[in-house]
């Protein structure tokens, strides 16, 4: 995800004694996100610090629920805003990938009927032998299903881009043939115990394609020590909200922005979408 959206955002970042700060901006607005590393505290610091020296506002921004509350007890004159469009959807691994209980039967009746349908159908892991099928149904995916939104477009020159580096990235990719052809595939990297699952895309030509690629993606990872499926953000979409939240997802994984001074907020930031250079 970093990888792909790094010039949208305009991410740039710093290592401070191996703890790693990330700065985001766009559209003049600015943000940092959670620093990750050994020594949190001495990068928290470090930003202050940067922030007063440079005369900025200093906010944090798609800041997960328990460092949020690490920070909001840092700034006491803090205002916080819920950032519901960046919150991550989360799925128990198991029970997705057997489409358990009442609440999947609907899935379960899509991929049956598809089954039916196409019986010649297979997924295979993506490697250089199909690499090119893949790229070639893209092609053919963005001239039938393109959309024209700044964040579609850029989602699209990034799944080129990360079609051209899965083995750099450590991304497990699955593509969806139905006779012999691609019909969709899926990205995605494992991170501790998570299958994050970065893109999908399928021809919806094909009745209940998403459903079996969703089904079939999630199979690969059986033996891989997997205990959940993040399934990330909807940005606001109405269609992808309702389709993350028809699979059932164990929990939203909940994001906040926190402006540090009450009085440096800015309306512009409730969308928060960025990140800068650090000198």
């Amino acid at each position: 995800t970093r990888f792909m959206w790094r010039d949208f955002f305009n991410q740039e970042y710093i290592i401070i004694d191996e703890t790693i700060i990330f700065k985001i901006r766009r559209n003049g607005d600015t943000w940092f996100e959670y620093p990750l590393g050994k020594n949190v505290e001495q990068a928290i610091k470090y930003i202050e610090n940067y922030c007063e020296k440079n005369c900025q506002k200093l906010v944090y921004g798609t800041i997960p629920y328990d460092y949020m509350l690490e920070l909001t007890k840092r700034y006491p004159d803090h205002q916080l805003m819920f950032d519901r469009n960046w919150c991550d959807y989360l799925y128990d691994y198991e029970s997705f990938r057997l489409h358990q209980g009442k609440k999947y039967n609907k899935k379960r009746n899509q991929v049956k009927n598809f089954e039916k349908n196409y019986p010649n159908h297979h997924l295979e892991l993506i490697t250089e032998k199909n690499l090119d099928q893949v790229k070639e149904f893209y092609n053919q995916f963005m001239e039938e299903f393109s959309e024209t939104s700044p964040i579609a477009i850029e989602e699209a020159k990034q799944v080129y881009c990360s079609l051209n580096h899965l083995s750099d990235f450590n991304v497990i990719g699955g593509a969806l043939f139905v006779d012999n052809k691609v019909v969709g595939f899926s990205l995605g990297e494992i991170v501790n115990d998570t299958l994050i699952h970065h893109i999908e895309k399928a021809n919806t030509n094909f009745p209940g394609v998403y459903q079996k690629l969703v089904y079939e993606y999630l199979q690969l990872f059986e033996d891989k020590g997997i205990s959940f499926v993040n399934r990330e953000e909807d940005d606001g979409d109405v269609g992808l909200r309702r389709s993350k939240f028809s699979y059932r997802p164990y929990k939203l994984l909940n994001k906040y922005t926190i402006f540090t001074k009450k009085q440096d907020v800015n309306i512009n930031l409730v969308s928060l979408k960025k990140l800068p250079k650090i000198d």
